[in-house]
């Protein structure tokens, strides 16, 4: 009798999900269709906006998972902030070995971020210049190389050389950022800045 009742319970239940499921999927399945279209469409500049309001976020996700799996490390940067991106193409004189970067549909976007560092209990402020090479295909945005050098804050000019940094943590948060945005899942903000 009582396996009857928990049956008849639980059968309620999954049925009044179900239909709540189908009056609710088409408008979530809709706004993820026209999220991925917009973001896909997206200007570079108005992408490059979007993504430095959420690049801290992301890069800061992938700073603490760093720092989960190297405990023995002491000093891990925050990123506080992204900002100043800047369109305007430099030449690629140095850059003969990799004949990519002059393709028409890889662009160049500036920026800096603001990083905060910890040691001794101590706070220390840097900015990092960043050049990113993103490129457009059918499917959105892509990363294809970033550059990256440190300087003091508030300094002006980078103290350290331009240095590849694919794989650095805010390199990884464009990438998911990217990622994200091209599968619909990034925040309504960025759709509809359009």
């Amino acid at each position: 009798m009582k396996l009857r009742v928990k049956v008849r319970k639980y059968s309620l239940w999954l049925i009044a999900f179900s239909c709540c499921w189908l009056l609710i999927s088409p408008s979530i399945v809709g706004a993820t269709e026209e999220t991925n279209s917009n973001c896909i469409g997206q200007s570079l500049e108005k992408l490059t906006d979007q993504l430095l309001i959420d690049l801290p976020s992301y890069s800061n996700r992938i700073i603490q998972t760093s720092r989960h799996l190297d405990s023995q490390a002491d000093l891990f940067p925050y990123i506080l902030i992204a900002d100043k991106p800047e369109f305007q193409p430099l030449p690629l004189n140095s850059f003969e070995h990799h004949p990519e970067y002059e393709s028409p549909d890889v662009k160049q976007v500036f920026f800096t971020t603001l990083e905060r560092q910890y040691l001794n209990q101590k706070a220390r402020e840097l900015q990092r210049f960043h050049w990113l090479f993103l490129a457009k295909n059918g499917n959105g945005w892509h990363f294809v190389m970033m550059y990256s050098a440190t300087g003091q804050y508030p300094a002006k000019q980078p103290i350290a050389p331009l240095e590849e940094n694919n794989n650095g943590a805010v390199a990884v948060g464009i990438k998911n950022w990217l990622r994200d945005c091209a599968a619909g899942s990034t925040r309504k903000k960025a759709i509809s800045s359009g």
